[in-house]
């Protein structure tokens, strides 16, 4: 199917760069005010597509430590968001929505 990059919920706002030649996703993202206690915030960006785990910059910062989930069969790289991420069943529901 290709690189994908999902949220499990509402994001607030976000630039999203993935360049595929280079393995490398660059993210800049910011909650509106309260935002990101709303119970549809979401908890993790998820991508997924990628033969290797992605360089990932978020804000600024190299994150190397990206946790990994199978979502729908997939291997999912996780980028998260808040403190928690949601359960990988919940997760699954609101990637299919």
């Amino acid at each position: 199917d290709g690189l994908r990059i999902q949220s499990d919920g509402r994001i607030g706002l976000a630039r999203v760069q993935v360049n595929p030649l280079e393995n490398r996703v660059t993210v800049s993202h910011a909650w509106r005010a309260g935002q990101e206690q709303d119970s549809t915030a979401a908890t993790a960006l998820v991508l997924t597509g990628f033969k290797t785990p992605p360089t990932v910059e978020f804000n600024g910062a190299v994150r190397t430590d990206l946790a990994t989930r199978m979502i729908h069969g997939d291997r999912a790289y996780l980028i998260p968001l808040q403190v928690t991420m949601k359960s990988q069943s919940d997760m699954e529901k609101a990637l299919a929505e």
